[in-house]
C-alpha cells in the first residue's frame, strides 16, 4: 500500500495521490443498479477479444489520445515497444566491446 504504483492505499481508504483513481466520481458513474445492467449487456466479439488480449498483456485499453496523457502524467511507457530488437543495437554492442578492449 506504500508504493505509489499501486491502488491499495486508494482501497483502503487512504486516498489516490495520483488522482487516478477516483471512487467518488466512479460511484456517481456506477451505482448498483447500472452497474449490474453493465454486466449483463453482451459485448461485441471485437471488444471481447480487444479486452482478453489487453488483460493478457497488461496494457490498458484506450485510445492514443488518452494513453498519451496517461504516460505523460505518470511518466512511464505504457504501449508496447515494436517486437524485435531496436534499429541499430548491433553498432552500439560493437562501440562498446571496443571501448572496453
Amino acid at each position: 500500500w506504500r508504493y505509489p504504483w499501486s491502488s491499495a492505499a486508494a482501497h483502503l481508504g487512504q486516498g489516490d495521490a495520483s488522482g487516478l483513481l477516483d471512487l467518488t466520481a466512479w460511484a456517481r458513474k456506477r451505482d448498483a443498479t447500472n452497474w449490474q445492467a453493465a454486466l449483463v449487456e453482451r459485448l461485441d466479439p471485437g471488444m471481447v477479444r480487444q479486452l482478453r488480449v489487453r488483460t493478457q498483456t497488461g496494457r490498458p485499453l484506450a485510445g492514443d489520445t488518452f494513453l498519451s496523457k496517461l504516460e505523460t502524467k505518470l511518466g512511464r511507457r505504457l504501449r508496447a515497444l515494436p517486437p524485435g530488437r531496436p534499429k541499430g543495437w548491433h553498432k552500439k554492442t560493437a562501440k562498446a566491446k571496443k571501448t572496453t578492449k
